[in-house]
């Protein structure tokens, strides 16, 4: 059975140079845990409602890779 877990937030604009630096280091770590994760996604908003908004999407296997996952 396939889990998604899909999380979204808005990122301040005074915090989005930080935030780019972030998504860099995530990159770098990300690339170590891809075992138990099937696929993921990032997606942003820049036109109308709340520019700065994220929306990732998460996609497991089941629900033990995702306790894994999130667990290291």
């Amino acid at each position: 059975m396939t889990v998604f877990l899909v999380e979204t937030y808005v990122i301040k604009l005074e915090k989005q140079t930080e935030f780019t630096a972030y998504k860099e280091k995530w990159k770098k770590f990300f690339a170590q845990l891809l075992k138990e994760l099937k696929s993921y996604k990032m997606f942003s908003q820049m036109l109308g409602g709340n520019w700065g908004g994220y929306v990732e999407m998460w996609e497991f296997e089941n629900l033990a890779d995702c306790e894994k996952f999130f667990n290291k």
